[in-house]
Parts: C-alpha cells; structure tokens; sequence
C-alpha cells in the first residue's frame, strides 16, 4: 500500500493480509502516510522465502520456453520515485495488453492498474496463459497463473487470482474460466472462477470499507503474526497495554469471554480471586488460566520462570506419563528445510545417549534422497538395535514433529515399514512436550524448548540458537558450499538434543518433588507388543524389503518417461507390494494418537 498524488494504490497483498488481520491494514495505512515508518523487513526467513519463490518462478518460466511457447515478458520499470509510479504503471499495463492483442502464448509479469474507482488496484500476476474462447480480442482470451511453493491451493492464493482474473476481465471484455496455481511440487491446481467469484467480491468490499472508515481497531494474534513485518510493533504495544493475549495457551475467544467478565488484563487474571467465574468458561479452564497468568506476573526479569505442579495427576498424563529411566534411553531431534525438493528434506537426524556416564552424540546427515533415506534407515536401524539390548529404552523428543517426519519418510521410500511400526506401537517414543503441558504451569508465555532452558541449563553460546535460523543457515550453505556452516547445524542440534536430554532429568525430579510431597503418580503401563507378523509364503518370496531392494537396485527417485520399460515396471512392482498396507497407515497413526491423548 502506497500513496502517489493524494490517491492511494493497494494490491491482492493488501487484501490478503487484511483478511488475516484487519490491524495491518491500519498500519500499512498509517505508513503510506507517512504516520509511521515501515519495518526494516529484514527478515532472513521471509528472504529465504521470497528466494526460493523467484526460483520457482524462474523455474515454471524455463518449462514454459522449453515447451517452445511464445512467452512475452513485461520489464519491471515501475519500481522508482513515488512520483512517476503510476505513469509507469499505466505503461506496463498498455504493454500487456499489447501482448495480449498480439496472442501470445504467455504474458509474464504481466501488469494491471486499475483507476476505475477512489482507490487505485495494482496487480502483477506472475503469467497469463492464452485459451481458446471468444473475447473481444478474438477467438481467444487468457487465464491467470501463480506459482506458489505451498504443495497445496491456500485460499490467500485463490483470492490473489480473483484479482487478476478481474483485472483480465476489464482488459479482455470477457472473465477467465479458471485461475490456476502451479504448486512447489510442480503440480498445479485449477479453479473454476464462478465457484469463488462472490467471496471475493465480498471481501474486497470489506476491505474497501475498512480503508474508508479509518477505525484504528485493536491488534490481536493471529496466524499471519509469523511472516507479519510489524509484528514488533504488535508485541510492544501487548506489552504496554499488559494484554490478555500474553497469557499462554489463552486464546482469542477466551480473551473475549474474559473481557466481558471484566478481566482485560494479565494483570487483572493474576490478582483475580479463587472460584472466579466467568460466562461459557469451565471453573477448571479459568483456574488453570489463573494460575498461569499468575506465574507469569510473578516472573522477573533475567530470572527463571516460576513454576507450579499440578497435583491430582491422572494416569497416563503429565509427570505419570514418564517411565522409568533406562540405561538405554535415546533423546532424539531432527532439522529440516521445508523448500529443498518438492516435499521437503529431513536432512539431519540427531541422537544422544549416555554412555558410562558421558553423553554420546551420533548424526545422520542426508542431503540428497539417496542420502535422506540412508540417514532414515540407519537411524531406525540403531533404534533397533538399542531396543534389542534395551527392552526398557524409550526415545524423548520435545512435539510431535519427529515421529511425524519418521512416518513421512517411512511412506515416501516404502522402507522399515515393520520396525517403525514396532517402536510406534510399543510406545517407544516419549513426547516430553505433552509431559510438560498436562503436568506443570511454567510462567512464559511460550512453552516452546527454548523457553524452558533458563530451568535446568546455562543460556545458549552457539551460533545458531533456533529452528528458523537452522533453515536460513542451510540454504546458505546449499549456495555457498561452506562446511562450516554444517558444523554450526550439528551443534545447534546436538545442544537441541542435550537439552531434551536435561528436561528428561528436570522432569524427573519434579516428578520426586510429588512422590515426597504424598502424591501418587504412577509409571505408564508398559503394554506386551506382538512384533509385526511376518508375510506369508504366498505374499512374498523371502523378506519384502529384500526383495524391494532387489528391484529397486539402489534407484530412490522414480524412473523418468524416457527409463526403459523394464526398469520402469521394476519400479511400480517395488511400489505396489505394501501399498495398501502403506496407505493405511497413516489414518491408523491419525487414530492412535487421538486415543494415546485421550
């Protein structure tokens, strides 16, 4: 958002990020201004992000030109003084309708300004792709392209569309009949306009109205907060206005309840009085929150955060969900880059054990998927192996991402299926955040790892110190090649490791502290597990994975259209003799989980 002359010009952004939060609009507003200055927008993630989109793009854009399409590219010169913005806007718009007139194959970066009202509508949709169709240019008409390196359509990109295919629709006399997203795998997604159409001549109605009416409104946290540039100014003013939101695991309809009942403040909450009551609340919901809103008041700063335990504790929840520290017991934490490939890659898998008294650490690095898959592989294979020296050895992480990605990596290469299995069902793995948030109220507002480490271990020296500067690092070192870049990820991780490790211990005597107090809290049951029945003689020849390694022959990525026919039926008879069992398993983990929670 920007003003040029007295008007002022928005984008699909604009709309977008209004939908998220209305209070950026009103920040974005301010600053066009000229009320108060943008933010720096140094983000290292969100340039990682923008990079990794132009890629993307670029990439899309050579397909396109491979395929031998006439593509008309539209120059960025419109990006100077404010002064001549919109003159310079105007000119790349009369050059994308001189492409469109000339029936190009495509328009990149093609470019819309729309004066027909108060408000100015920039846009720059990434291509136009010519359709068959009458128009008034012709026989033929043209449907907006995004590229998005999301692996699904977001409602945020469909909305960014509506606005090109507006926007094509004033130039061409006609609306598209589709937009289309050409997603980060590659694949893209077609969306027929007339089914999302109304939404969006709504909410940009709402928007519209917002810019006019000029209400300041009130911020409040919501999923845009992670890539908001004025998240900064947000926290500043919670903090100032002591707001309800700073409370953890207090959310937005709770607030509003809270507020109602006249308690606005974290403040407010931590002095309110015991057996307080409020409207649509259970009593043990506003008790639990008092307490931590308490804690957090009390905290000071540069000191640990207060702690308080929860007694009563229930089998199988909290502290009762530890079980007995075991002389093989494995702490385990994973890195990964969500943009390298087209799903990702897990490319460092950490684990640490004790061993006579010092702490061994082992990692298991895969840059490629080859290399992904071996790392999975030896990973699960050491698991094993510990399991069969240690029957009572348990693997702690800190949230439910590793054994997500374990059973993610699992399904994409269709190896230790059984194994994984076995460590699943015997409840090998301990998740150590679930301990935390059903047995002990800490005073910060994030219980996240990082948060909880003034608790039991010294501040953290290393040069990388959390998840976000982990990925940036690694796409610096997939562009520069420097290896020590991979030594500071390993000791960011063996630390993430040590500290699930020291959490484990802290935890444990926390749980002591109740046994002494008279509490009784009880070790999980540990359940007797059938392993995984071995296949039968009439469902295969000899081991599965042996013989899927057979006929794969050290291949990891499919074969291409042009591999010989014999390799490729290789292929899909490795791939179909788990399948169904494969497919299945990721709705009976869906459903064991739900019930583990319970």
């Amino acid at each position: 958002m920007e003003q040029v002359d007295g008007r002022t010009i928005v984008s699909a952004s604009d709309l977008v990020a209004h939908l998220a939060c209305s209070y950026v609009t009103t920040l974005d507003a301010e600053a066009a201004s000229g009320l108060r200055p943008r933010p720096a927008g140094d983000d290292p993630e969100l340039e990682v992000l923008r990079r990794r989109g132009f890629e993307h793009e670029a990439a899309y854009l050579a397909e396109l030109g491979e395929a031998g399409l006439d593509v008309v590219e539209i120059p960025d010169d419109h990006g100077g003084p404010a002064a001549g913005r919109v003159e310079a806007l105007r000119r790349a718009e009369a050059r994308t309708v001189a492409a469109m007139e000339a029936a190009a194959d495509v328009v990149y970066q093609a470019t819309f300004l729309d004066e027909r009202g108060a408000v100015l509508w920039r846009g720059h949709a990434d291509f136009l792709r010519r359709v068959p169709g009458p128009t008034a240019l012709g026989a033929y008409g043209y449907e907006p392209v995004d590229t998005k390196l999301a692996r699904h359509v977001r409602p945020s990109a469909v909305l960014q569309l509506c606005h090109y295919a507006e926007q094509v629709e004033r130039l061409q006399g006609a609306p598209p009949d589709r937009v289309h997203v050409v997603l980060g795998g590659h694949d893209e997604e077609s969306v027929r306009l007339a089914e999302v159409a109304a939404y969006y001549r709504a909410a940009r109605a709402r928007f519209l109205s917002a810019l006019g009416e000029h209400a300041p409104g009130y911020p409040v946290p919501v999923e845009h907060c992670a890539v908001c540039p004025w998240l900064p100014v947000c926290e500043e003013r919670w903090e100032a206005d002591d707001h309800l939101c700073r409370v953890a695991g207090l959310g937005r309809e709770q607030v509003r309840k809270l507020t109602a009942a006249g308690i606005a403040t974290l403040g407010a909450l931590a002095g309110s009085p015991p057996g307080l009551r409020v409207r649509g609340m259970t009593d043990a919901t506003v008790g639990r929150l008092q307490v931590q809103a308490r804690l957090q008041h009390r905290r000071r700063p540069g000191e640990p955060p207060p702690v308080e335990l929860i007694r009563g504790v229930e089998p199988g929840r909290g502290l009762s969900a530890l079980p007995p520290p075991d002389p093989g017991d494995v702490f385990y934490d994973i890195e990964g880059d969500p943009f390298v490939g087209d799903a990702g890659i897990e490319y460092l898998h950490g684990v640490g054990w004790l061993d006579g008294g010092s702490f061994t650490f082992r990692a298991f690095w895969g840059h490629t998927p080859a290399e992904e898959r071996r790392a999975f592989e030896g990973l699960i294979d050491l698991l094993v192996e510990r399991r069969r020296r240690f029957p009572g050895m348990h693997v702690y992480h800190y949230a439910n991402y590793e054994p997500h990605a374990l059973g993610k990596l699992m399904g994409r290469y269709g190896t230790r299926e059984a194994e994984l299995d076995d460590l699943l069902r015997g409840q090998v793995f301990v998740d150590l955040y679930r301990v935390v948030r059903q047995g002990l109220v800490v005073g910060s507002a994030s219980y996240s790892l990082k948060k909880l480490e003034p608790l039991y271990m010294p501040a953290r020296a290393e040069a990388i110190t959390d998840a976000a500067s982990s990925i940036v690092e690694y796409e610096r070192w997939l562009q520069t090649g420097d290896r020590r870049i991979l030594a500071d990820i390993e000791a960011y991780n063996r630390t993430d490791v040590e500290s699930t490790r020291l959490l484990r211990d802290w935890l444990e005597a926390r749980r002591a502290d109740l046994v002494r107090s008279g509490e009784t809290v009880d070790r999980p049951e540990i359940r007797a597990v059938e392993p995984s029945p071995a296949p039968s003689s009439d469902e295969a020849d000899g081991d599965p994975d042996e013989l899927v390694a057979r006929l794969l022959d050290g291949r990891v990525d499919p074969p291409g259209a042009d591999a010989p026919a014999g390799e490729r039926a290789r292929w899909l008879m490795a791939q179909l003799l788990a399948w169904h069992q494969r497919e299945a398993k990721p709705e009976w983990w869906r459903y064991f989980d739900r019930v583990l929670q319970c």
